[in-house]
C-alpha cells in the first residue's frame, strides 16, 4: 500500500474518531474478525449498536478501482453483523452529517436508553 494511502487511511480513521466522541458513539478501528476463532481479517472498523444487533463492520472502497472483497461481506454478514464498504474519498473530509447520514441509515440496534438524542 503505498503510503499516501496509509496516510488517507489514516485521516479517515481519525474522522471516525472523532465522530464517535462528538455523535457518542462506540468504534474500533481497526477491528479484528475472526471467523469461527481461526481465520483474522484486519477490518477497517466496528461501530456497536448500528446495522444490526452484533454491530456494523466497516471495510474500505478505494480509489481508483473501489475494488470489495464480496466472499470477506458475505461471511461478515453470515456472523450476523453489518458489513459496509465505505468510499475513502467521501470520509476523507470531517463532515458530521456525512457520519449522522450513514448511521441513521444503518439503524440504531442499540438499548433504547442509549439511543442518541440525533437519531429521530
Amino acid at each position: 500500500m503505498p503510503n499516501n494511502m496509509k496516510t488517507e487511511i489514516e485521516k479517515i480513521r481519525s474522522n471516525w474518531h472523532k465522530a464517535a466522541q462528538e455523535l457518542g458513539f462506540d468504534f474500533v478501528s481497526p477491528y479484528l474478525f475472526n471467523e469461527n476463532g481461526k481465520i483474522e481479517f484486519e477490518c477497517f472498523g466496528f461501530v456497536a449498536n448500528y446495522g444490526s444487533k452484533t454491530g456494523t463492520i466497516i471495510l474500505l472502497a478505494c480509489p481508483p478501482d473501489f475494488e470489495i472483497n464480496s466472499k470477506l461481506n458475505n461471511t461478515i454478514r453470515n456472523k450476523g453483523y453489518y458489513c459496509t464498504n465505505i468510499n475513502t474519498e467521501i470520509y476523507a473530509i470531517y463532515k458530521s452529517d456525512l457520519f449522522i447520514d450513514s448511521l441513521v441509515d444503518w439503524s440504531y440496534f442499540g438499548p433504547e436508553n442509549k439511543k442518541p438524542n440525533w437519531i429521530k
